[in-house]
């Protein structure tokens, strides 16, 4: 993914975050308090693949998410540490199950994902898990909008453990 096109799927994330921010502060419900995590499966053929995960899907208008297919969980995991590890539940490992029970963790394949909290240690654990489990034949980079106590609002992304320094504005 070159520098433009991080900055379109980053741009179109935060376009969603914000119609997602619309949506749900109608529901009273407050949208700052969960995850809404988007992932970009890239193929070597060119192909790419689609794929949103909300913390709180019952919140969301399905309508406004045309372009990306919303993930609730997966039959086949590729990232599974327990029945009672509530990490797995988490919007990035839900992405990650969910491409890799639907076959789209080809070989070559790079998984960018766009996460609107900082990702936590817990799915970055399960981001090298995934790598792995494709004997690192596929390569999974995370970007962070580091929303919670933000006041830029997501005005910038960060490349997973990036410092401040290392934003990239999105000229928004």
């Amino acid at each position: 993914m070159n520098a433009q096109q991080l900055r379109e799927y980053a741009t179109e994330a935060w376009t969603y975050y914000g119609l997602l921010t619309i949506d749900t502060r109608r529901m009273r419900h407050d949208p700052d308090s969960h995850n809404l995590c988007t992932a970009i499966i890239e193929h070597p053929d060119g192909s790419i693949y689609k794929f949103a995960a909300y913390s709180n899907l019952s919140a969301l208008r399905a309508r406004r998410f045309a372009n990306y297919e919303f993930v609730t969980g997966s039959d086949r995991s590729i990232i599974n540490r327990g029945d009672n590890n509530y990490l797995d539940f988490h919007t990035e490992v839900r992405l990650l199950n969910h491409a890799h029970s639907q076959g789209v963790l080809a070989e070559g394949a790079t998984v960018t994902l766009f996460s609107t909290r900082t990702i936590c240690q817990g799915c970055r654990e399960a981001m090298v898990i995934a790598a792995q489990g494709y004997q690192n034949n596929i390569t999974v980079a995370g970007y962070e909008f580091r929303h919670e106590g933000n006041d830029e609002y997501l005005s910038t992304i960060y490349p997973m453990n990036g410092s401040p320094q290392s934003g990239t504005n999105l000229g928004l």
